[in-house]
């Protein structure tokens, strides 16, 4: 839950920081509110993302986390094919200790969701693959 958690929507003036994964100001996690993201909707769409954004590694040091790494596609594409759909459950987005995801960074300049610089190659590995709430298919 914390790998793909946000801040989404804002109220006042804060900037995005950290490629908008925080903002300059202290945020609350709504449990109604869902941020689907599409990044792995499309494998061969994200096979050439993965691939632009490590060569914009490679070439002058930008991004970090999956950009630096190889493999990102593939690991989805095996972490998928190991799963057992039938036995996967919803999301619950009650299960979450919601007051541990937010934390301010180091510099005291910002807020964010608590995860490491790898989190979405971590989920892969080791998180539980959850299913979209039925009430949100079709929606969008």
């Amino acid at each position: 839950a914390e790998v793909m958690c946000k801040p989404s929507c804002k109220r006042r003036r804060a900037p995005w920081v950290l490629a908008s994964h925080g903002i300059r100001s202290r945020y609350e996690v709504r449990p109604d509110l869902f941020m689907l993201h599409l990044k792995f909707a499309d494998r061969d769409l994200l096979a050439g993302a993965a691939a632009h954004r490590r060569a914009l590694h490679v070439q002058d040091g930008r991004g970090g986390g999956s950009w630096k790494i190889d493999g990102v596609p593939e690991r989805f594409v095996e972490r998928m094919g190991a799963t057992d759909f039938a036995a996967t459950p919803e999301f619950d987005a009650t299960a979450v200790d919601l007051e541990r995801l937010l934390v301010q960074t180091p510099s005291k300049k910002a807020w964010r969701t608590a995860n490491d610089r790898n989190s979405q190659l971590q989920s892969l590995r080791k998180e539980p693959v959850v299913r979209i709430p039925a009430r949100l298919r079709g929606t969008f």
